[in-house]
């Protein structure tokens, strides 16, 4: 205020204030209770939206989220980052593998969180949700290979060994050893030696002759069923 001199009088006034993040709910569209095959294409599509509870609305395009799953049910990979579309979805396409990390078959968990470097939202996190990772079996026939002839009444050695998809050695598989002739058919079950191999003899006494196919089957929690066979010598 200025009067008539020109004096000047008056109070100044000033407030200060923060502007605070907005926090992020995720809503959980796919992805849990599902599953994903650690080799070929069947990936799992692990899906969530992300909405602003203060302004209630969905996420715009363009926010950066990582969504990470675990290798061994404990322990988390490296993180996948993503960003949300147009619509505020993010989509992992999981895909595990077996390098870096090599994910376990079985149950897995996963979760998602917004990165830290947002300058408008908080770094929240979604709930756990669950996968399963499945594997296949790679089988080998060592023994019979196909080459010999047995007599009626042999004791015919058998052996095989059974890998995964990974490459790795698998032990305390169910596996049979079947043998088909026509209309005939004939099993046993072999011993696990370890090292994923698996042997026994089957005694021939009581079986027709013929030429027969030999199958060796494999079934294991978490493995699809798989089976390989040894077809006679022409």
């Amino acid at each position: 205020i200025t009067d008539t001199f020109g004096n000047e009088n008056g109070t100044g006034t000033h407030t200060t204030f923060g502007i605070l993040k907005d926090s992020i709910q995720f809503i959980h569209a796919r992805g849990n209770g599902t599953t994903a095959n650690r080799s070929g294409a069947q990936t799992d599509e692990l899906i969530l939206r992300l909405y602003d509870t203060v302004n209630q609305t969905y996420l715009p395009a363009g926010l950066n989220v990582t969504t990470w799953v675990t290798w061994n049910y404990y322990a988390y990979d490296n993180g996948h980052l993503l960003q949300t579309n147009d619509t505020g979805y993010i989509k992992l396409d999981f895909n595990p593998g077996c390098s870096s990390p090599q994910y376990d078959v079985g149950p897995q968990r996963w979760y998602a969180k917004v990165n830290t470097s947002e300058t408008c939202y908080y770094a929240n996190e979604s709930e756990l949700f669950n996968l399963t990772v499945m594997g296949d079996f790679n089988i080998t026939i060592f023994k019979p290979d196909g080459s010999n002839n047995y007599t009626w009444g042999d004791s015919i050695f058998m052996q095989g060994q059974v890998r995964d998809d990974c490459g790795n050695t698998i032990d305390g598989a169910t596996v049979s050893f079947n043998m088909t002739e026509g209309t005939y058919y004939y099993g046993f079950y072999p011993n696990n030696l370890g090292g994923g191999f698996y042997q026994g003899d089957w005694d021939s006494t009581n079986a027709s002759e013929g030429y027969y196919n030999v199958t060796m089957m494999v079934n294991k929690t978490y493995y699809y069923d798989n089976s390989s066979t040894v077809s006679p010598p022409d």
